[in-house]
């Protein structure tokens, strides 16, 4: 339920979890295609057959499986996430809120790479993708930006909202 970045400027797309989460969106919009399934299981039918015809110029038997599932081809093609440095913490809310990924994004420490007004272009984009962020920052107290409440903790473990 929780996305939890610590260094969103080499955050990995491809990890395992999210790979996995991918290749069940796409399983799932191609299983609502039944031309596109009926098209890519008729080219997987000619891949068996051409694969066929060479083995059988081998004197031993040479077992291959016909059918791979949707999952079996991403992976066998690699399929993966591109995501350029400035666009990072972006494609993360689109990544979040496409594949429905978690509920809240946790972020570390992004005051440090973006100034205010970018902040506040990043909360207006998350607000337009409805999607969940929160922010833990370390530091003095400091008066909020647009579309932000700040909670301050301070070193004796008090905790109030700056207004």
């Amino acid at each position: 339920n929780v996305l939890f970045v610590v260094d969103f400027l080499n955050f990995d797309f491809n990890q395992r979890r999210i790979q996995t989460v991918l290749y069940q969106y796409i399983d799932k919009i191609i299983k609502l295609e039944p031309e596109i399934l009926s098209n890519i299981n008729n080219l997987q039918d000619s891949i068996h057959i051409e694969f066929m015809s060479i083995m059988e110029e081998f004197p031993f038997e040479i077992l291959c499986k016909k059918d791979s599932s949707i999952l079996d081809i991403l992976k066998m093609y690699g399929i993966r996430i591109k995501a350029n440095v400035d666009e990072k913490i972006f494609k993360l809310v689109e990544l979040v809120q496409c594949l429905d990924l978690a509920k809240l994004i946790i972020l570390v420490n992004v005051k440090q790479y973006l100034d205010s007004d970018e902040i506040v272009e990043f909360y207006k984009y998350c607000v337009y993708n409805n999607v969940k962020l929160l922010l833990l920052e370390r530091g003095s107290e400091v008066s909020p930006l647009e579309r932000e409440r700040v909670l301050f903790v301070d070193e004796n473990f008090d905790d109030f909202f700056i207004q």
